[in-house]
Parts: structure tokens; sequence; C-alpha cells
């Protein structure tokens, strides 16, 4: 395991044997969200160009419409055993529970009509609710037994 320093004093964390490809380029870091990247730039026939360093790894140029799911969530550690080609949506079933969320935990909500605490969960561009119960304790795991078994590998606790 190896370090590559990013602009902004980030560093990025690649193995042994992707340093010297990747450490011929200067990295900054990119900010996508609560997301960091580590993202080179250059000119090329007068066009701006850019390369994330994890897409770069995994050998996925520009146009593929493969993405690369972290899968401990740090967009800076891109050791291979980290990085694996994902969907849009299995990427998204490894995202972490949202800033906003306030039950505190992935896939719960209160909803106040039935003054329950709801469990859903989105697989296949379908969103399904899993029921109401008396705690957000209770949904929560209405929603890992579910998600364990629709996002497999690319479950996420939240």
């Amino acid at each position: 395991m190896k370090t590559l320093l990013l602009s902004q004093g980030y560093v990025a964390v690649v193995d042994d044997a992707d340093y010297e490809d990747v450490a011929q380029f200067k990295w900054s870091v990119l900010r996508a969200g609560q997301w960091l990247y580590a993202m080179r730039t250059w000119r090329e026939d007068g066009r701006g160009r850019c390369e994330l360093m994890h897409r770069r790894i995994l050998g996925l140029h520009r146009g593929d419409p493969t993405k690369v799911d972290h899968r401990d969530g740090d967009g800076l550690n891109n050791q291979r055993n980290n990085l694996r080609p994902a969907t849009d949506a299995q990427n998204m079933w490894n995202s972490r529970r949202p800033r906003n969320n306030t039950s505190g935990y992935k896939g719960v909500s209160y909803y106040t009509a039935k003054r329950k605490w709801c469990a859903e969960i989105s697989a296949h561009s379908k969103r399904k609710k899993l029921g109401y119960f008396d705690s957000p304790e209770e949904a929560y795991a209405a929603y890992c037994r579910a998600a364990a078994e629709l996002h497999g590998e690319f479950f996420n606790f939240g």
C-alpha cells in the first residue's frame, strides 16, 4: 500500500502494483457532494479532459458506462480490494445513511398519519414499503432483512 498526496492536503491510497502508473500524474481532490475522489485534468486537442483515479486503476475509459463502487465508501481508498465494478443501482445500495435522515437508520422514517415507523427499500427501480412498526429499531431490522436479500454483496448497513 502506498499513498499519493492530492491537492488541499488530502491523500489517496493505492496498491503498490498501481503506484507507478498513477504517480506519474498530478492528482487533485474532487468534491462530489459528500464524497471525495482523486481526479486529474489535462488538455487534449484544445479540450479539457479529466480522469478519476479509481476508473484508471480498473481500466475503465471515458465512455464506458460501468461505475466503480468503493466497498468501504471511501472514495480516496483506491486499493483494488476496495474497488468493484457496479451498476448505478448497486452503487446506490452501498451508500451510507443520508445526512438529512432523522430516524438514525437507513430506510426508516416516521409516518405521522399512522404514528408508526415505516421501513422502505428500493430495488430494481421500484420502492417497496416493508411495513409499519412501533419502534425505529424494529423498522430497521425489517429493512436489513430485505436489503440483505435484495442487495446481496452491495448491502450497506448505513
